[in-house]
């Protein structure tokens, strides 16, 4: 069910990462985007960590946005907890970010030092 207002595309070789999952992945990202135009894209990939014992996971998500790419990358024993946690890593950069800019802004300035 995509009602994204951009792509999101999902790699996933693990049956854990559920349509609930997935659902909370989008209703996140479109919170991130609603009343902005800065996001274009995301990508979803949740792997399981080869040579791992106990089997371990790892979750990246990269947003694709105007000023570049937002990547966040999770590892750890249990898929749920790592989707949650990426989502919350990203939410931050992104409007950090946002701040930043909004604040250069604000001073009349590109983001660049000239001395």
């Amino acid at each position: 069910m995509q009602t994204t207002t951009f792509g999101i595309e999902y790699y996933n070789d693990t049956p854990e990462f559920t349509t609930e999952m997935k659902e909370k992945v989008e209703q996140c990202l479109e919170k991130l985007a609603k009343g902005k135009r800065d996001i274009h894209g995301a990508t979803i990939t949740i792997k399981t960590e080869r040579d791992s014992t106990p089997k371990d996971y790892q979750v990246r998500i990269a947003l694709q946005r105007r000023a570049g790419q937002t990547i966040v990358t999770e590892r750890g024993a249990a898929v749920a907890p790592l989707v949650t946690r990426a989502l919350s890593v990203l939410e931050r950069q992104v409007r950090d970010g946002r701040n930043k800019r909004r604040s250069i802004r604000r001073r009349g300035g590109n983001g660049y030092k000239t001395e």
